[in-house]
């Protein structure tokens, strides 16, 4: 064995140390988030932001993260006309302080009845999605029913509405964040180990 062999090993030892270009991203709920929805003709809607500033979670590129967004709920205790031909529109904004920037989704809601079973429904109409620093994500919100009763009545308040589920998922992280690799253990200690084999040969 030759000198050249343990600055060959050496290299190896180096290169499982050396920093690669990861796609995690650090994603932080920041302040201002809202909800309008329908308070004239149609179903009469109440809604409450539920998710606390400063939620925060990291994402690869293809992960997601789901958490509750806002309450939802009828004051209403009967399924009129109007609650059920006249779609009210809605509309959540998610604001983010990291990525900077804010999603926008709206829908639809309004009231069903089967005649033995009555409902208000909420429908998306798809998710929004948002391109800040590099990084792409797509935000999508839950459908949901709230305030349901038997019969042709509905059940008010919020105790009886639905929460709102908000999903944030990375489509590509752009540029990304240099991190250390995760060197593993068992590659270190083979190259150490082959270092000092040649060590052992050349002296």
């Amino acid at each position: 064995m030759t000198r050249n062999s343990l600055l060959v090993a050496l290299a190896v030892v180096g290169a499982l140390c050396i920093p690669v270009q990861a796609d995690l991203v650090h994603y932080e709920i920041g302040p201002g988030s809202s909800v309008s929805a329908n308070q004239g003709l149609g179903l009469i809607i109440n809604t409450a932001v539920v998710v606390p500033t400063g939620s925060a979670n990291d994402l690869n590129d293809g992960g997601s993260w789901t958490f509750d967004f806002f309450d939802i709920w009828t004051t209403e205790n009967s399924v009129d006309w109007d609650d059920i031909l006249v779609p009210g529109a809605i509309s959540a904004t998610l604001n983010f302080a990291a990525p900077p920037g804010s999603a926008e989704v709206t829908g639809q809601t309004f009231a069903f009845t089967l005649g033995f079973a009555s409902t208000g429904v909420l429908v998306w109409q798809g998710p929004d999605t948002v391109t800040s620093g590099g990084v792409t994500y797509e935000v999508s919100l839950s459908d949901e029913f709230f305030n349901g009763k038997w019969g042709t009545r509905l059940n008010p308040g919020r105790e009886h509405g639905a929460t709102v589920q908000a999903t944030v998922t990375q489509l590509s992280s752009g540029q990304g964040s240099p991190v250390p690799a995760p060197a593993a253990p068992l590659l270190v200690m083979v190259g150490l180990g082959l270092v000092g084999w040649l060590k052992r040969r050349i002296a």
